[in-house]
């Protein structure tokens, strides 16, 4: 086992190699080898990476890594919203077997890390990457050394944040979890909540506009830095229709627009894009 002198120094080197670093799609499971690294822990003998879960609605979900009874780790592209980040995490933690619950919830992205301490009522801990070196007894329950963790440093107002999106979201009217096994940016079923139908002048008929929790990247899309959090619904297929009661799972167009009309039509369709296929679930209720 290392020394945590070693351990220090090790992170200081981590700290500096991955000063850069802001892909998740490219970058996050060769960042977490190294992670794991600094503490001497070999990623192999947890199967770390990609860990399924399943939701109560049958659909599933993938944690970017999760070591049973240890830590889940949740990564995000530099400068996305972590708080929307440790709501996500969460969800997947709340499918696990109580044996199973992660010591600690990291979320991150690559500049910045959120440590939540499930055991210690979810207590805050944030740092920056190039301090890891100051932060790295918190994470000694994985080398069976405690040693009470480092002093914690919660912003007071981050944490309200969090713990506010985490209510929104349980609050949130689901009317049905929209996810595809053909887009990777769909992967992980999302929450979605109808705020009314729509007229779309292309792909003739209704749509729903529908409010969509975790958000989705904007960038990718053209939206530069900001998140999707609205989208439009259209049936992949004629004659059915959102509107009424259909057969679950439904399979459905995935639209965005740079223009969310207030009126119950779209401008015009030069303002829609197509970003995927997808397949919406209905929710189990109690």
């Amino acid at each position: 086992m290392k020394s945590w002198n070693e351990i220090r120094k090790a992170a200081t080197a981590f700290s500096k190699r991955w000063k850069d670093a802001y892909d998740e799609k490219s970058q996050a499971q060769s960042f977490l080898k190294e992670f794991f690294a600094v503490f001497g822990v070999d990623t192999v003998v947890f199967n770390a990476f990609e860990h399924r879960v399943k939701f109560a609605d049958g659909s599933q979900g993938y944690a970017d890594c999760f070591w049973p009874g240890k830590i889940l780790v949740e990564m995000k592209s530099r400068g996305r919203d972590l708080n929307a980040a440790y709501v996500q995490a969460m969800d997947y933690v709340r499918t696990l077997p109580p044996v199973e619950y992660p010591h600690i919830v990291v979320v991150s992205d690559f500049q910045h890390f959120h440590v939540y301490n499930l055991e210690k009522d979810n207590a805050l801990t944030e740092f920056a990457l190039k301090d890891l070196r100051k932060y790295v007894t918190l994470f000694g329950y994985m080398i069976g050394d405690d040693g009470g963790g480092a002093v914690a440093t919660q912003d007071p107002v981050n944490r309200k944040a969090a713990e506010k999106m985490a209510r929104l979201h349980d609050a949130m009217k689901i009317d049905f979890y929209l996810s595809s096994l053909d887009y990777q940016s769909f992967e992980t079923p999302r929450a979605c909540s109808v705020v009314r139908e729509v007229d779309i002048p292309i792909f003739s008929g209704k749509g729903l506009l529908v409010e969509i929790n975790p958000p989705i990247i904007g960038q990718p899309y053209g939206f530069g830095g900001d998140d999707i959090h609205l989208i439009v619904l259209t049936p992949r297929f004629e004659g059915v229709s959102l509107s009424l009661t259909h057969k679950w799972p439904c399979q459905v167009h995935i639209l965005c627009s740079s223009i969310i009309a207030n009126g119950e039509e779209f401008p015009d369709a030069s303002s829609i894009l197509h970003i995927a296929w997808g397949e919406i679930s209905q929710p189990k209720r109690e």
